[in-house]
Order: C-alpha cells, then structure tokens, then sequence
C-alpha cells in the first residue's frame, strides 16, 4: 500500500513526449497517471536546419519544465 507521501512523489512525475515527423512535431507533457497537461504541435517544414529545430523543442521543453516546477513536480524522462 502506498503511503500518501509515495502517492504524491507519484502524482508529481511527469515526461514529455516529443513525435517528430516531416510535416509537424507534436510535443506533450504527461503527469504519472498518463494523462495530457500540455500540447504543443508546430510544423517542422518551417526550419530550414536541424539546429534551429532542435533549438525550437528545446524552448518548449523549458516551458514545460517550469510550468512542472511550479507546481512542485519533476521531469523524469524525455
């Protein structure tokens, strides 16, 4: 049995998921029940480099971070 204090550790894990296509890439932030806080979905047509793509999820990831941090969660997989 889970004692509150695991359940609320628990509760305040999340991941973002990132599905990277030619056409779009789609961006979530999923809380340890498996449930959608966040979306982001941007085409991936409009960079005319990987590095600047790459720089664009990275944004995004930090925007996700922080929303996480405050509330009190943390990121535990990308």
């Amino acid at each position: 049995m889970n004692s509150p204090d695991n359940k609320t550790r628990l509760q305040a894990r999340f991941l973002i998921g990132v599905d990277l296509g030619g056409t779009n890439c789609r961006m979530a932030l999923v809380d340890g029940q498996g449930r959608v806080c966040q979306r982001e979905r941007f085409s991936s047509r409009e960079f005319d480099h990987v590095d600047a793509l790459m720089a664009k999820i990275e944004v995004i990831c930090r925007e996700f971070e922080s929303a996480v941090r405050r509330s009190g969660g943390e990121i535990v997989a990308l």
